[in-house]
Order: structure tokens, then sequence, then C-alpha cells
């Protein structure tokens, strides 16, 4: 396990939280990474911030936006960057547990698995954590995921050696799960782990929290970028709000 490990995180305005993020990384026990941010033209102290992290640590590398595109774009800069063979996912707002690399990449080694994810905690602004139930399964083939985008993005690590790079799509959400899609194409499976190593932070007015607005999103999956009909892209769509409107309700419970 002495591979070289891309952590891609897309930033915009992010002072409050980045720094907890940054350290998360840095302080892995799987030490050999390069963290790639890539500010999205923040107008608050975000790029002070990651400034500061450049000159602490060799690892890190700084790209810049010069207007605002989201974190999709900000993301694909990150993929088209990185030199590792490992890929892996950090939002500017989430943090991770100090073995999760270690960990999942002796889990992908073990048992040759290209693609992986975790479980993951919710905690909140405070770092409380709430009881809310995690979704994310065992394993995922294309079918289980195209009803319902079940992979947290802070969780994920690629194998680039065997799948190679893809891109996220030129959505504003939920790009993530198109960019999942194809990785699931061309490996047949994705993998979970059973531990959670992952704290995705629930924020009060985060894009998160406004599953509501994001519906059409899950539409251009379907039509724009799965190229579905519209019979069956409806009959996708209805599938996925039952699985929001399930999970939403026993969160509640």
């Amino acid at each position: 396990m002495n591979e070289l490990v891309s952590i891609v995180i897309p930033t915009y305005n992010s002072e409050v939280f980045l720094s907890n993020t940054i350290d998360s990384v840095l302080a892995q026990s799987y030490s050999k990474l390069e963290l790639i941010l890539i500010d999205d033209d923040s107008s608050d102290s975000t790029r002070k911030i990651m400034e500061e992290y450049k000159n602490y640590d060799t690892r890190v590398k700084l790209f810049f936006q010069q207007t605002n595109h989201g974190a999709g774009a900000a993301r694909n800069k990150g993929i088209l960057a990185a030199k590792g063979k490992y890929l892996a996912f950090v939002d500017s707002d989430d943090y991770w547990h100090k073995d999760k690399l270690k960990n999942q990449i002796d889990f992908m080694i073990k048992n040759n698995y290209p693609f992986t994810y975790t479980k993951y905690a919710y905690v909140d602004e405070s770092d409380n954590l709430l009881k809310k139930y995690n979704i994310a399964p065992n394993r995922c083939n294309y079918f289980r995921l195209l009803l319902q985008n079940c992979i947290g993005c802070s969780t994920v690590i690629v194998d680039m050696d065997e799948l190679g790079k893809e891109y996220m799509p030129g959505l504003r959400n939920r790009q993530d799960w198109g960019l999942w899609l194809k990785y699931i194409r061309k490996s047949g499976k994705a993998y979970g782990m059973r531990e959670s190593y992952t704290y995705y932070r629930v924020l009060h007015g985060s894009i998160s929290s406004k599953k509501v607005k994001l519906f059409k999103y899950h539409w251009q999956i379907y039509r724009e970028e799965e190229k579905y009909n519209l019979l069956l892209s409806l009959l996708l769509f209805g599938i996925n709000m039952l699985f929001i409107v399930f999970y939403t309700t026993r969160n509640k419970l």
C-alpha cells in the first residue's frame, strides 16, 4: 500500500469548516497523498485558508476558478490534475476518520475492487452525531444505482489505473451521481464497507437540505445523461421519488 492517492476538494465560501476538512485529510494514517483544492471564486477567506495550508504542507495543490461554475466543474478540474492511482473526493464541510484511506484501500486491494465507498455518519454544524439512517448498501450494481444515488461523494475511492479517468456531467447538482453511473458501467459493481469512515455534515439551508428543488437534476440524469426515453425516464423518476419519500419518513421516525 504505497500508491499515490489524489483527493479532490471543491471549495466555495467554505471558510467555516474548511480547515477541519483539510486537517482530516492531512492527518490520514495513509500519508502518500496529494490534496487538490479547487476554489470556485469564493468571496470570503477561503482562498487565504487554502494558501496557508499550501505553505504548511507540500502535498497541497491549489487551483482557482475565475468565475463560479459549480462544484462539478471544480471537481473536474481536480480530476484532470490528479496524478494518483486512486481518486477520492471530500466536500468542503465533511471530514474523515484518520484511518479512512488506509482501511478502504486495504479493502480494495484484498478484494480486487476498483470502485468502493463507505457508510457515513451524519453530524450537525457542531459535530454532534445525528440519529439518521445511512442508506449505503454493501454492494451496488448499475440498476440499483440508477434507482437511487446511494453512494456518498465524500466516501468514494476509485482505482483510476483500472477504470481510467472519467468526469462529472455538466449539471449544477447531482454530478457525482452521473460520475458513479459512468464508473459502475465499467466496474460492474461498486462495493461498500460496513464501517463508517466519513462524517457528512448536515447544514441548515444547505443544498442537501433542499431536496425538492433538486428533483429536476434527477430528471436530467435519466433523460440527458443516461439518455432514456420519456416513458422509462418517468418510471425511473417515480421509483426514485418513492425511495426518497421512504427514507425521509424513516429518518423522521
